[in-house]
């Protein structure tokens, strides 16, 4: 369960939470008519990572999961929430304070809030009907939970950070009649731990 709460939390995200809420409650009116109006996706992604620990940097490679659903509210402009799991982040042995050297495992969750707008290339391209490539900007709330060893003083510590930050991403869709197969690029800024993921994933549409 994410711990999002506590004002600094939100603090660097409050900006894009309310600008996308604002649109889709502005526009939804608009979409009650609309069919097919909804989707959901799962996916996989690859993400370069970096954190800090006590100020000292550290970085992998992970893989993790990727969960979203959202609203259409205009034809091209649509709002979701996001669910991000990157799991089994390995530091390798890094250099600590002194001639202590750390080795730092942990798991990241991030929720988040973003704006969709989207072009299908069928109107400026007949030939590629089936393609739509779309942006995204929003905000997310984030939790990493880390396991420290300090291996000359063979200490262990445990503990969990939350963070906050803008997301931005870019993609394209290939839409078959229901289904869907969405890759994208997505930067994630935060005041202590910074991603980029790149995700596939199979979407549908009720």
């Amino acid at each position: 369960m994410l711990t999002f709460g506590r004002s600094r939390v939100l603090s660097r995200c409050r900006l894009g939470l309310v600008a996308s809420a604002c649109l889709g409650w502005a526009a939804l009116p608009i979409a009650a008519q609309e069919a097919d109006r909804f989707y959901v996706g799962a996916g996989l992604g690859a993400a370069d990572y970096e954190s800090v620990y006590e100020g000292v940097a550290y970085a992998d490679t992970p893989l993790g999961a990727h969960l979203y659903g959202g609203v259409q509210i205009r034809d091209r402009v649509a709002v979701e929430l996001a669910l991000t799991n990157l799991a089994d982040i390995e530091s390798g042995d890094i250099l600590g304070s002194g001639i202590e050297r750390l080795r730092i495992s942990a798991d990241y969750r991030a929720i988040a809030f973003k704006g969709m707008f989207s072009v299908a290339l069928a109107d400026v391209a007949p030939r590629w009907r089936k393609w739509t490539v779309f942006g995204t900007a929003g905000g997310y709330a984030s939790e990493e939970s880390r396991h420290v060893v300090e291996l000359v003083s063979a200490q262990t510590s445990d503990d969990v950070t939350d963070d906050s930050g803008l997301v931005f991403g870019a993609g394209a869709i290939y839409r078959f009649s229901r289904l869907s197969v969405r890759a994208a690029l997505e930067s994630f800024d935060g005041r202590h731990a910074d991603h980029t993921a790149i995700e596939v994933a199979v979407e549908f549409r009720f």
